[in-house]
This record gives structure tokens, sequence and C-alpha cells, in this order.
């Protein structure tokens, strides 16, 4: 009996806890998608002066370190709670590889360091992983090469053998010494206190490292010696995927077609504003509702070509709304409705969506992913 009460009661605690992280990460990724949104908006702006420019690209780099941080503390707790779900898909690992190569050449440039990878023309076309959690990945590890390397270069070193890639991250740093290495993928792990905080970081990046490739069915390693540099590198399963002639060039991203309606559902009014600067610049007509009844009661009136829904709103969450639009048959009840929160990282969408895009806001997502739900079911 005593088990069973220590079990019930350990649940209740996991269930309390994820509730709380699914609260947090809202809370704190709402107001960042307004920082980093509004901040890269108006850095785009012709005529700001060098010294406003530069205000506003320290705001944004500010804003996506912020971000880095609150990401690490809740993939953390959600990889301990077994609350993330893998999306495998067919992905191009050459231009996943250099999207993370384009993040983190700022950092590079200004060090001086050589940034590069090997191996890309002889990949596959498309494999089968999840591309969200390997750019996870690999940005944790190329990030911290170029963080932790002062001279020299970081290269990336890219196979796919009998059906398994494997990526190592080679730089010319300072090395870990063989008994360190062992602590560098345990929980808030620093080697070095003074240059972790010369360098900042929450001592999470490689842990989540680990439990990602793992999830992925992977395994993740290092090879260093002090003072030689260091070769960081993981392994995972990756199908070679079957190639669709039909299928669309990702190089050419689709965008929602100009003169479409999409109604925004958002109690915050920065997101609202965001989504409407965006989707304007691209010939989309926006209307807005500030809650869940204020969504319903807009579908219900007038028709859409899409829904874009935040899921954590008063008086009506998004889930509820989207399903009373469905169920109530208005002009709008068979529009697209594309979940649009924080919370779309911690797991499978109710099925009442037909789509997802996260916050903070990132614009290529926003206009694919309404341009996919636009251009109807997927085959």
């Amino acid at each position: 009996m005593d088990l069973r009460a220590a079990r019930a009661e350990a649940e209740a605690a996991a269930a309390v806890k994820g509730e709380f992280l699914a609260n947090m990460s809202h809370e704190l990724r709402t107001p960042l998608t307004a920082v980093i949104g509004f901040a890269n908006l108006a850095a785009e702006e012709a005529d700001l002066s060098p010294r406003a420019r530069r205000y506003l690209d320290r705001i944004a780099a500010g804003g996506q370190t912020l971000l880095t941080t609150i990401n690490d503390i809740l993939d953390f707790s959600r990889l301990e709670a077994g609350r993330i779900a893998l999306n495998v898909r067919p992905t191009n690992v050459a231009d996943l590889v250099a999207e993370v190569l384009e993040l983190t050449s700022a950092g590079a440039m200004a060090k001086g360091l050589t940034l590069g990878a090997d191996g890309l023309a002889a990949l596959p076309a498309q494999v089968m992983i999840d591309p969200e959690r390997v750019r996870q990945v690999l940005v944790n590890l190329v990030g911290n090469a170029v963080k932790f390397t002062d001279a020299g270069k970081v290269s990336l070193a890219v196979v796919h053998q009998e059906n398994r890639l494997r990526i190592a991250v080679v730089d010319t740093g300072r090395g870990v010494a063989a008994e360190d290495q062992a602590l560098l993928f345990a929980r808030f792990s620093q080697i070095d206190a003074a240059l972790n905080r010369q360098h900042g970081g929450t001592g999470l990046g490689l842990a989540i490292s680990r439990g990602l490739v793992e999830l992925m069915g992977g395994e993740i390693g290092v090879e260093s010696e002090e003072g030689k540099g260091a070769r960081f590198w993981f392994e995972i399963p990756a199908d070679v995927a079957q190639t669709d002639d039909e299928a669309s060039d990702e190089d050419d991203l689709p965008l929602p077609p100009p003169g479409s309606r999409v109604l925004v559902v958002d109690d915050n009014a920065g997101n609202r504003e965001l989504v409407r600067s965006v989707l304007e610049a691209v010939g989309v007509e926006v209307a807005e509702a500030r809650d869940g009844e204020e969504g319903v009661a807009a579908a219900a009136a007038e028709t859409y070509d899409a829904i874009l829904m935040d899921l954590r709103m008063p008086r009506l969450d998004g889930v509820s709304a989207a399903q009373r639009i469905r169920a109530e048959q208005g002009p709008s009840s068979g529009a697209p409705i594309i979940a649009f929160s924080a919370d779309v990282r911690l797991g499978p969408l109710d099925p009442v969506f037909d789509g997802a895009t996260p916050k903070p806001l990132t614009v290529m997502s926003l206009l694919s992913t309404l341009a996919q739900a636009m251009s109807g079911p997927p085959p």
C-alpha cells in the first residue's frame, strides 16, 4: 500500500511539474517573440543610423541568448519527464548542416575562425531523421566549439553509411583533459567555472544533446587531448528516404497566396502586431481576435483562409476555441487552424489543428506553415 501511495504521489508531482513547465514556456517565450521579432523587423529599415542598427542587433542577440537559456532549462526538464516527441521525416542533411553553419558563422567570423564541413556531396538526397532535434544537437556542438576555440578552425565531418548518420565536430581549441571528459555530458557540469562565466551558458547543452541523441536511438561521445583540440561526434539511425519526383523544392519555400485572409487569435497584442507585420508584407490580409471567445465569434461571422491560434488564452483556450469553430459550422469552420504557441514543442498536437508554428516566431516557419496548410491536406 505504501508503495502504491508513493507511486501515485510521484505521478501527481510529475503532472504538476509538467503543467508548471508548460506555463513557464508560454510566459517566457511570449514576450521574447515580440522582442526578437520586432528587433529583426526594425533592423531591416533602410533609414537606420549605424548606432541604431548596432543597438537593434544587440537587442536581437540578447534575446536569442535568453531564448537559448530558457530552451535549455525547459528541454532538459522535458527530457527527464519523457515529454519530448520525435518528428521523423525526409530531411536534406546537407541543407541542415549549411543552416547550422550560417547560424554559427557570426561568432566564428568575430574570432577569425575558419568554419566548414566535409562530406556533404556524398550524402543521400534525403534521410529519415527529426531535423529539429538534429539541428538542436548540432547547434550545441558547433556553438560550443566556436565558443571555446580562440584560433584556427571548426570543421564538421558528415558521413552516411549503412543507414546511419555520423557527424563529428572538430575544433582546434584548448581540448579537454581525460579526467574531465566524463563530466562533459553531465547536467549542470562546468569543468572550468571561470571560463564558463566568461562565455556564459547553463551547463545543460551537452546533457541535452546526449538525451536527444539517445532518444533518437543513437550515441554521442568525445575524443580530446588537452591543448590539442576536441572531436565531438554523434551517430543516429537514418534510413534513406524514398524520393518523390513531385516533391516541392525545399529551397523555394512557398508563401501564402497574396490576398488571402488570416485570422490571428492571440491574447498578446505584441504577437498579433508582429504576425500582422510579417503577413501584410507578403500581401496577406490580417484580422485579429484577443482571445478564444473573440476568435470563435470572428470565425462565425466571416470567411478566413486560415486561422492562427494561440493555445493559452483567458476565457477560452486555443484547443477549445478551435473545436468550437469546427463544431459550429460557420463560414470559417473548414479553414485550416494553425497552433501558434511555445507549447507546440511539448509533443503531439490535438487533431483539431492542421499544423503548428512555434513561439518565438520565425518568419520562415510562419510563412511556410501557413502556405502548406492553405494548399490543402498533405498527400
